[in-house]
């Protein structure tokens, strides 16, 4: 909210997927976590390329390259998981790269742009070079159904 003339300011964090710079509001990721070994999931969507454990809690792993469209490739070492949550579910975003924290102001945001090829899937607009997912839960499309399925072996 915009409270004599001041605008508001939010930290984000700053990702990659291939080329292109993707950044979500920071208070949605818990932790950041390097590369670990992916488990197989049955019963469950596509979207989900496996799980992790963190801290004894399997994590379904959804791999954002997958997600927007971008060719899939194997894990590297210097690959990222954000962990977030989604519909009150703990969930791990496979990423190739974190970059950095900015903080942003709200009202610079344009209200939206084009993405890249293979991204139209993003619920967010351009802004400074980057896309802002400013809505992960669309951006995801993720149904309690869906949800629901994910059994991990």
């Amino acid at each position: 909210m915009n409270i004599g003339g001041c605008s508001e300011k939010k930290p984000i964090l700053i990702f990659r997927l291939g080329n292109n710079p993707f950044a979500i509001d920071l208070s949605k990721v818990e932790r950041v976590l390097p590369a670990m070994t992916i488990q197989p999931l049955s019963q469950a969507s596509e979207r989900f390329c496996g799980w992790v454990d963190v801290g004894g809690t399997a994590r379904p792993v959804v791999d954002l390259r997958k997600q927007f469209g971008f060719p899939t490739r194997g894990l590297e070492l210097s690959d990222r998981f954000l962990l977030v949550e989604v519909n009150n579910r703990p969930l791990a975003l496979l990423v190739e790269a974190v970059e950095q924290i900015e903080v942003i102001e709200v009202e610079e945001m344009p209200p939206s742009g084009s993405v890249p090829l293979g991204a139209s899937q993003v619920q967010g607009v351009i802004h400074d070079g980057f896309i802002y997912i400013n809505d992960l839960e669309s951006c995801l499309s993720l149904k309690e159904t869906e949800l629901d399925q994910v059994v991990v072996t």
